[in-house]
């Protein structure tokens, strides 16, 4: 998570046994397309949700900002991500049916081996 001040959030204290959640640098600035990070906090206010292009060195967004200025999105492999962001898209990308069983059987390691006959039709059809 980038983190940043932000006065105007309000919310409960984070309880003191619970462990923080990582905080990644911002590093260099990389090279390709990019999403403000101001933007994107305010993306439901705002609507929008663009990447800005790879040249643009300030937002094409509402805040107008600069790159350095507002922050932007950083890109990780997978295997970089601490646990918990991992085990958020190992839920929100897996198959339904792992969804399911994991209702009933929660951190189960759910494996198969791929039926190269099957089109995906349920039996009765």
């Amino acid at each position: 998570m980038l983190a940043v001040d932000d006065p105007t959030v309000k919310g409960q204290e984070r309880p003191k046994d619970m462990p923080k959640q990582p905080v990644f640098e911002q590093g260099p600035i990389t090279s390709g397309e990019w999403r403000c990070r101001t933007c994107y906090a305010d993306r439901f206010k705002t609507l929008y949700f663009k990447l800005n292009p790879a040249e643009a060195t300030v937002c094409q967004g509402p805040c107008k900002l600069s790159r350095v200025e507002a922050g932007w999105s950083i890109w990780m492999e997978y295997d970089k991500l601490p646990p918990l962001q991992k085990a958020v898209l190992d839920r929100r990308e897996a198959p339904k049916i792992k969804n399911i069983l994991w209702t009933k059987f929660p951190g189960a390691e759910i494996t198969w081996e791929e039926d190269k006959d099957f089109d995906g039709s349920p039996p009765s059809a």
